[in-house]
Protein backbone atom coordinates (compact mmCIF):
# COMPACT_ATOMS: atom_id res chain seq x y z
CA UNK A 1 0.00 0.00 0.00
CA UNK A 2 2.82 2.42 0.84
CA UNK A 3 4.53 1.91 -2.50
CA UNK A 4 1.30 2.70 -4.35
CA UNK A 5 0.90 5.91 -2.35
CA UNK A 6 4.53 6.84 -3.04
CA UNK A 7 4.01 6.27 -6.77
CA UNK A 8 0.86 8.42 -6.71
CA UNK A 9 2.77 11.11 -4.81
CA UNK A 10 5.56 11.11 -7.39
CA UNK A 11 3.07 11.31 -10.28
CA UNK A 12 1.36 14.28 -8.63
CA UNK A 13 4.73 15.97 -8.09
CA UNK A 14 5.56 15.57 -11.79
CA UNK A 15 2.16 16.96 -12.72
CA UNK A 16 2.62 20.05 -10.54
CA UNK A 17 6.07 20.57 -12.00
CA UNK A 18 4.62 20.45 -15.52
CA UNK A 19 1.78 22.79 -14.52
CA UNK A 20 4.07 25.46 -13.07
CA UNK A 21 6.57 25.23 -15.95
CA UNK A 22 3.73 25.51 -18.46
CA UNK A 23 2.28 28.48 -16.57
CA UNK A 24 5.60 30.33 -16.46
CA UNK A 25 6.28 29.51 -20.10
CA UNK A 26 2.84 30.76 -21.09
CA UNK A 27 3.33 33.96 -19.10
CA UNK A 28 6.76 34.65 -20.59
CA UNK A 29 5.38 34.02 -24.08
CA UNK A 30 2.47 36.38 -23.39
CA UNK A 31 4.76 39.14 -22.15
CA UNK A 32 7.04 38.78 -25.17
CA UNK A 33 4.01 38.89 -27.45
CA UNK A 34 2.84 42.07 -25.74
CA UNK A 35 6.24 43.66 -26.18
CA UNK A 36 6.37 42.82 -29.88
CA UNK A 37 2.78 43.45 -30.97
CA UNK A 38 1.41 46.18 -28.74
CA UNK A 39 3.86 49.00 -28.39
CA UNK A 40 1.60 51.80 -27.17
CA UNK A 41 -1.65 50.14 -26.13
CA UNK A 42 -3.09 49.59 -22.66
CA UNK A 43 -0.06 48.09 -20.97
CA UNK A 44 -1.51 48.04 -17.51
CA UNK A 45 -4.57 45.96 -18.39
CA UNK A 46 -2.55 43.61 -20.58
CA UNK A 47 0.06 42.98 -17.88
CA UNK A 48 -2.72 42.45 -15.33
CA UNK A 49 -4.26 39.84 -17.63
CA UNK A 50 -0.92 38.03 -17.82
CA UNK A 51 -0.51 38.23 -14.03
CA UNK A 52 -4.02 36.90 -13.61
CA UNK A 53 -3.31 33.91 -15.86
CA UNK A 54 -0.06 33.21 -14.02
CA UNK A 55 -1.95 33.45 -10.75
CA UNK A 56 -4.32 30.71 -11.86
CA UNK A 57 -1.40 28.44 -12.73
CA UNK A 58 0.14 29.10 -9.32
CA UNK A 59 -3.19 28.31 -7.63
CA UNK A 60 -3.40 25.03 -9.51
CA UNK A 61 0.22 24.31 -8.61
CA UNK A 62 -0.51 24.90 -4.91
CA UNK A 63 -3.46 22.50 -5.08
CA UNK A 64 -1.25 19.77 -6.51
CA UNK A 65 1.40 20.40 -3.85
CA UNK A 66 -1.21 20.08 -1.10
CA UNK A 67 -2.45 16.81 -2.60
CA UNK A 68 1.10 15.44 -2.81
CA UNK A 69 1.76 16.40 0.83
CA UNK A 70 -1.42 14.68 1.99
CA UNK A 71 -0.55 11.50 0.12
CA UNK A 72 3.02 11.57 1.46
CA UNK A 73 1.67 11.86 5.01
CA UNK A 74 -0.69 8.95 4.43
CA UNK A 75 2.30 6.84 3.42
CA UNK A 76 4.41 7.74 6.50
CA UNK A 77 1.71 8.12 9.17
CA UNK A 78 3.82 9.56 11.97
CA UNK A 79 2.52 12.21 14.35
CA UNK A 80 5.34 14.63 13.48
CA UNK A 81 4.55 14.31 9.77
CA UNK A 82 0.87 14.90 10.48
CA UNK A 83 1.62 18.07 12.47
CA UNK A 84 3.94 19.31 9.72
CA UNK A 85 1.21 18.61 7.18
CA UNK A 86 -1.34 20.62 9.16
CA UNK A 87 1.01 23.61 9.36
CA UNK A 88 2.13 23.45 5.72
CA UNK A 89 -1.38 22.92 4.35
CA UNK A 90 -2.73 25.78 6.47
CA UNK A 91 -0.06 28.13 5.14
CA UNK A 92 -0.62 27.00 1.56
CA UNK A 93 -4.38 27.36 1.84
CA UNK A 94 -3.91 30.89 3.19
CA UNK A 95 -1.58 31.71 0.29
CA UNK A 96 -4.11 30.25 -2.15
CA UNK A 97 -6.93 32.27 -0.60
CA UNK A 98 -5.11 35.61 -0.85
CA UNK A 99 -3.73 34.85 -4.30
CA UNK A 100 -7.23 33.98 -5.50
CA UNK A 101 -8.53 37.27 -4.07
CA UNK A 102 -5.81 39.10 -5.97
CA UNK A 103 -6.58 37.23 -9.20
CA UNK A 104 -10.30 38.00 -8.88
CA UNK A 105 -9.41 41.63 -8.18
CA UNK A 106 -7.65 41.83 -11.55
CA UNK A 107 -10.57 40.23 -13.37
CA UNK A 108 -13.05 42.86 -12.12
Amino acid sequence: MESILQIIEQVIKYIWLIVILFGFGFSITSVCSLLIKHHNKKWRSMIQDVRSELGWYILLWLDFIIAADIIATLADRSLIDLLELVIVVTVRIAISYFLEREVYGFKK
